[in-house]
């Protein structure tokens, strides 16, 4: 009988490794599906869940002791103005004709001086009385006179500590 717990194991070199096979064919497409609804904004669409905007700052130049406050309507449909002086209220409607149809609110908050508005604003009932602290609102709706000319039909509703 062999004794062998005096034998070693010995370990030969490792081969080269093999080359690699050869790619598969292609699969076949799948079949096309069903035709999407038609998403075209120039369609009409039925909105099933809420729609929202952000509510855009009205930017206030400050190079005149009354400050020009511009909403722009390239920037949404919601404005907030924050009054810091006295001011003048008014749209960017630029590029022109490209307003009409649109409706929003801007709220307005009070520092204690006064705003008016610019011939851009039509109002039901005539201007309004301006409140000048609290936070008021005013809802427009962008429309076009015979010349073509934008202008905004405007509400406005006083904070209820300014009734």
């Amino acid at each position: 009988m062999f004794n062998t717990s005096k034998i070693s194991a010995l370990t030969g070199a490792t081969g080269a490794t093999g080359s690699d096979g050869a790619v598969g064919a292609t699969g076949a497409d799948g079949a096309t599906g069903p035709a999407g609804a038609d998403y075209s904004l120039a369609a009409d669409q039925t909105w099933t869940g809420s729609q929202r905007g952000a509510v855009v700052a009205v930017g206030l130049d400050s190079s005149s002791p009354i400050k020009n406050a511009v909403a722009d309507m390239d920037a949404g449909n919601n404005f907030l103005l924050t009054m810091s002086g006295d001011a003048i209220l008014s749209f960017n409607f630029q590029p022109a004709s490209n307003s009409v149809g649109q409706s929003g609110v801007i709220r307005i908050v009070h520092d204690g001086n006064a705003l008016t508005f610019s011939t851009a604003f039509r109002w039901e009932g005539g201007i309004p009385t301006v409140g000048t602290t609290g936070t008021d609102f005013l809802a427009y709706f962008v429309v076009e006179d015979d010349s073509g000319s934008e202008y905004a039909l405007c509400t406005y509703f006083l904070a209820p500590a300014n009734t």
